[in-house]
């Protein structure tokens, strides 16, 4: 034993090292000291550890076993079922817990345990089942009675036990204490009903760490339903900046997940997914902020739903795989010597990108260079004479863009492009009936007796499919009667068709004696003439006039087929007006 002098240097400095060391080891008491197989001291942390999984294992497995709805069960089948781990930040690994517990109540000899994921192997119907309980169990707190009786019959489980781990942390100057609660429920799957419950606790004490302890020991980066990340900030201006940089890296970190499952971009049309784009959720008491002294930092952790982030995979992919698609058709136009050919191949390149660009219009564009798209598309038009639809490309990109270098380059485009009266006329038309699903319904009333107007639904019918419409007749659908009702409603009808065409006359059938024909007869009509466009459901084109046909010495039928040209002609024409230029 040392033997100093009382007031000596030696005897003070021995004496301050031993109090210390005394103050330290009190201190760290309540810790869970962790040695390594070396014998070197590990990391202290407040990590759930493999004595907290025996002991919790333990406790579950003998109130489990002592229950009498379960005791006297004997043979019964449990399954160990989903165990929510999204309100902690701490590491948690149920498998080990879930593994520690079947092992017990195996010994026991009182139930056959299995994992619900092993129960329903191969079984399509029962994972269905067992995903809804899943996610009622972590937003509810509750599984619905009837899927739980349902997944019992599927899987052939008698009983589901399922889980959930929180934790709370507290600071108390330079001592955290944090505090796992144990819930668990058991749900009989013959009634579906909640039979067993209970709850158990674990506490972990010691000194604050200077980097919060859910950071030193990751939790798991997802589980079945969610992506978990910490973000971190160091040296901003103020904590509100560290907190809002953590969240920013944090989202970053999850954007850049699985990036490599995107093909390679040579068409400079799709953004990799970033950050902004997604919905992250803080876990609670998932923040930590610090002062150093360079500024303000930030520790944040978050959830990000997994398939919000796979159906943006699943969208870039898409796009990708439509735009590649239209650039390899391109390739083919310009390598083909025949005309023919290189339309048809620009044609189809058109069609690709026309489908992303219905989908992704500009101001929405969720990562894609609508820009970019949209000139590339008008390029293709140029290569087929669509002056016209090129220049409407160029003007959407002017009056919708928020991108100066697209709207100049825009401008710069419109002044090589040539779409005369003629052609922005018929462009316009097929602008307004590409791609949409049209009904015709025609009929005509003369002289009280009803018809179903065929010359003018086949000539509707035929004009339309030209302009790109999937157009159809719904007049003998409709019936002859409700249209005649239809048109003297001024267009009121509902339809499942995105354009809706009526088009009805309402007059009399005019007869004169005529000794020169074989029939002795000539007809003329004379009434009403009403064509109506329903845009889902609302009326948005009228044109109603009265007319008088020429005698026709043939029959009533074909003074109808005359009167059907005439109106198809004058519809094309006011149509025209409508949509804001006319060609002569």
């Amino acid at each position: 034993m040392f033997n100093f002098p009382k007031h000596s240097f030696f005897y003070k400095l021995f004496y301050s090292i031993t109090i210390s060391l005394l103050l330290i080891l009190t201190s760290c008491n309540n810790l869970h000291s962790d040695v390594s197989l070396t014998g070197s001291p590990k990391l202290i942390t407040f990590r759930i550890d493999a004595a907290d999984y025996n002991n919790i294992s333990q406790k579950l497995s003998s109130k489990l076993l002592t229950d009498n709805k379960v005791l006297n069960n004997k043979g019964k089948v449990l399954a160990l079922g989903p165990v929510d781990l999204s309100s902690t930040i701490y590491r948690i690994d149920p498998r080990t817990l879930q593994e520690k517990l079947q092992t017990t109540l195996h010994k026991s000899g009182n139930l056959q345990v299995t994992f619900a994921v092993d129960a329903m192997k191969d079984n399509s119907a029962a994972e269905a089942r067992y995903k809804i309980m899943q996610l009622q169990w972590e937003k509810e707190s509750l599984v619905d009675p009837k899927d739980l009786k349902t997944f019992g019959q599927l899987a052939n489980i008698d009983y589901l036990l399922f889980g959930r781990v929180s934790s709370q942390q507290t600071v108390q100057g330079d001592k955290t204490e944090v505090t796992y609660t144990y819930n668990w429920k058991l749900g009989d799957c013959k009634t579906g009903l909640l039979v067993w419950t209970d709850e158990e606790e674990i506490n972990k004490r010691g000194n604050t760490p200077s980097v919060p302890g859910w950071v030193l020991d990751r939790r798991n980066g997802e589980d079945d339903h969610y992506y978990y990340e910490i973000g971190h900030a160091k040296e901003q201006n103020t904590l509100e900046k560290a907190r809002i940089a953590a969240m920013e890296n944090a989202k970053e970190l999850i954007a850049n997940r699985n990036q490599h499952l995107l093909p390679m971009d040579e068409t400079g049309l799709v953004h990799p997914i970033q950050g902004k784009e997604l919905k992250v959720q803080m876990l609670p008491q998932g923040l930590y902020t610090n002062k150093t002294s360079k500024g303000f930092q930030a520790w944040i952790i978050v959830k990000h739903k997994k398939e919000s982030y796979e159906k943006l995979l699943k969208e870039r992919n898409k796009i990708l795989s439509l735009s590649l698609e239209a650039e390899k058709l391109t390739r083919e136009a310009l390598q083909s010597s025949k005309q023919f050919q290189r339309r048809k191949y620009y044609n189809q390149a058109i069609a690709q990108l026309n489908s992303i660009k219905v989908t992704y219009p500009i101001a929405n564009s969720n990562g894609v260079n609508t820009e970019r798209l949209l000139f590339n598309l008008a390029d293709l038009y140029k290569q087929v004479d669509g002056s016209c639809a090129a220049q409407d490309i160029y003007q959407s990109i002017i009056d919708r863009s928020s991108k100066s270098e697209w709207i100049d380059k825009s401008h710069a485009q419109l002044k090589q492009v040539n779409c005369g009266k003629k052609e922005r006329a018929q462009f316009l038309l097929s602008k307004r009936f590409s791609g949409k699903k049209v009904s015709v319904l025609a009929a005509y009333r003369t002289n009280g007796k009803i018809h179903y107007w065929k010359k003018i639904d086949q000539l509707m019918i035929k004009y339309l499919n030209g302009l790109g419409s999937q157009i159809s007749s719904a007049s003998k659908k409709v019936g002859a009667n409700k249209i005649i009702k239809i048109s003297n409603a001024n267009g009121k009808f509902n339809n499942s068709s995105d354009i809706s065409l009526v088009v009805a006359a309402i007059g009399e059938m005019i007869q004169r004696s005529n000794k020169n024909n074989p029939n002795g007869k000539d007809f003329r009509f004379k009434g009403e003439i009403k064509t109506y466009t329903i845009d889902a459901g609302q009326l948005t084109f009228i044109d109603e006039y009265n007319g008088l046909s020429g005698w026709n010495p043939i029959s009533e039928s074909m003074v109808m087929e005359v009167v059907a040209i005439q109106a198809f002609n004058r519809w094309k024409k006011e149509y025209k007006r409508y949509l804001g230029t006319q060609d002569n």
